[in-house]
């Protein structure tokens, strides 16, 4: 499911900018795109779709299989406070028969977000 699209997650630029709004907690884990609390502003592709796509796709997987998964995601942003788009997506699952995931996707979104804002895009 994609967010709500009355939603504009922080630093979003809109279409044609290869933007998505991604969901922190993913909905095939339980996660909502009603609310802003789960939205942030990533790259579409890679990071949104294959990436975080395909790692959350295999978290799913594994918790299918009867597997009890932690989960946690860490969005990394700049010491800039008018940064507003993390400029990288840490994602770390680990499992109680063995499954383990510990990944750190960029975010070319948070560059284009700081060219938008000096004027250059």
């Amino acid at each position: 499911m994609v967010a709500d699209s009355a939603l504009l997650s922080p630093g979003f630029l809109g279409g044609g900018c290869n933007q998505a709004r991604g969901h922190v907690l993913a909905l095939m884990l339980g996660g909502s795109g009603d609310t802003l609390d789960n939205l942030f502003t990533i790259t579409q592709n890679p990071t949104n779709s294959p990436g975080m796509r395909d790692w959350e796709q295999d978290i799913y997987d594994a918790a299918k299989k009867g597997e009890v998964i932690e989960y946690d995601v860490y969005l990394e942003y700049t010491d800039d406070k008018k940064d507003s788009v993390p400029k990288s997506v840490q994602l770390e699952a680990y499992g109680n028969r063995g499954f383990s995931l510990d990944v750190i996707l960029d975010s070319p979104a948070h560059e284009q977000r700081q060219r938008h804002r000096r004027g250059l895009l």
